[in-house]
């Protein structure tokens, strides 16, 4: 049986060109990867309250406190992503296209993420 191979971590450069324009991305691994895939990643365009009620894309891999790795790749927002659900919690704010591997507080961590224009909770 043939598989295909898991691909290596990604730089920063081919993340931001993966992740749709205008959204964020976050990967459970560090490097920009999810399950050794740099393709599985979830994004939001506006926000998502509950990181729970979302997986990774081809997983079954909850998006709930698993986060090791984002993007910014908005059009003219900074993203906030917070360790609790519904905008509670500790806070990490990332300016428009930038990337990086998630440390502490915030690895593996985080449950909710809003762009600065639906901090309000209009969209």
């Amino acid at each position: 049986m043939l598989t295909t191979p898991a691909a290596r971590a990604q730089s920063f450069d081919d993340a931001k060109a993966i992740c749709p324009n205008g959204s964020t991305c976050l990967w459970s691994g560090a490097g920009f990867e999810t399950g050794g895939y740099t393709g599985r990643y979830r994004n939001y365009f506006y926000y998502i309250p509950d990181f729970s009620a979302y997986n990774y894309s081809g997983t079954s891999a909850s998006l709930a406190n698993s986060a090791s790795s984002v993007v910014n790749d908005g059009y003219s927002e900074w993203t906030y992503l917070y360790t609790g659900t519904y905008k509670t919690g500790s806070y990490l704010s990332l300016n428009i296209g930038v990337g990086a591997d998630l440390g502490s507080p915030y690895n593996d961590n985080l449950e909710s993420g809003y762009y600065a224009s639906c901090l309000d909770g209009v969209c």
